[in-house]
């Protein structure tokens, strides 16, 4: 499953290698070799959770049920603007 979302965001490249890196680091991401650079983008993308993420994943259904977890996508709330009531 891991390589479904690296293909994902390799197709992205003006993004992954281009303006992401930038923005982060001030420099471009990877070679123009295609094969280093999906292995740039995995390091850079599928590297060790947080802390708050991994006891998020302790509690979790995976865990209760003994399944290894090798993957996982966080996501964080971004607020852009005001809440409404529902």
């Amino acid at each position: 499953m891991i390589d479904k979302k690296i293909d994902g965001l390799d197709s992205h490249v003006s993004q992954m290698y281009e303006w992401l890196p930038w923005v982060a680091d001030g420099h471009r991401g990877g070679s123009e070799d295609p094969a280093a650079r999906r292995k740039w983008l995995f390091e850079t993308r599928a590297g060790r959770p947080s802390a708050a993420v991994r006891r998020r994943w302790s509690s979790g259904t995976a865990q209760r049920r003994g399944t290894p977890v090798r993957y996982a996508e966080a996501f964080e709330i971004c607020e852009t603007r005001a809440r409404t009531r529902r």
